[in-house]
């Protein structure tokens, strides 16, 4: 049997989280054509937003491996729905998060190469029109409600699982706070992502200091 990798999937995720806020250029917040321009053909734009997508694929990983094991110790019931929505809120979620990213990582970049080359290309423009795409924004926002959703159970399997609150609760509240993140300055967005790595260290500390919980009545 394939031993739990909860720690892991944890920092690693803190990391990505911390990647795609610090390594990300800021200059499309301008809404200057060139700033925007540059930004989006760097190929640090690129990493950072794979670092993002990561994040997310990580949680999926992290929250199956939190809900196998919480079942296998008999600290949550295969069919709880609270261990459901949160091994199958992150699947979901996170399929249609990505669908988001693949476009922002890469319609984008290539929006800003050729218009450094210079193409005839309205930056400002067609950047809004693929961030803004009612349906891609639906369905981006409805992935990360998913996900929140799904972090917060989360949280409440692992500490069933026997994790300290206080290394359960911080990483799925900022998990939960993505979508609300994106509202922020650039100097909040990079704090964000250093205070998500923090808690993913905390939630790693937490699950390997747990003892061994009693069975679920």
């Amino acid at each position: 049997m394939r031993q739990p990798q909860v720690p892991v999937y944890a920092i690693a995720a803190g990391v990505s989280m911390a990647a795609f806020q610090l390594v990300r250029p800021w200059g499309d917040v301008t809404e200057e054509p060139e700033a925007m321009a540059e930004a989006f053909a760097d190929p640090r734009w690129v990493i950072a937003h794979l670092a993002g997508a990561a994040v997310f694929i990580l949680l999926t990983l992290l929250a199956n491996d939190v809900v196998a094991e919480g079942i296998r110790q008999h600290a949550v019931r295969r069919r709880s729905p609270v261990a459901r929505i949160a091994r199958y809120g992150t699947f979901v979620g996170t399929s249609l998060v990505l669908l988001y990213f693949g476009a922002e990582t890469f319609a984008l970049h290539e929006i800003g190469r050729a218009a450094l080359t210079g193409s005839s290309v309205d930056v400002v423009a067609l950047s809004t029109s693929i961030r803004m795409n009612l349906v891609a924004v639906s369905v981006f926002g409805a992935g990360l409600l998913i996900v929140a959703a799904a972090m917060i159970c989360l949280a409440v399997v692992a500490k069933r699982s026997g994790a300290a609150a206080w290394g359960a609760w911080p990483l799925s509240v900022l998990a939960a706070l993505v979508l609300a993140q994106f509202a922020l300055p650039p100097a909040g967005r990079m704090a964000y992502g250093v205070a998500f790595l923090l808690a993913a260290v905390l939630f790693a500390v937490a699950w390997r200091r747990r003892p061994t919980p009693a069975p679920a009545a």
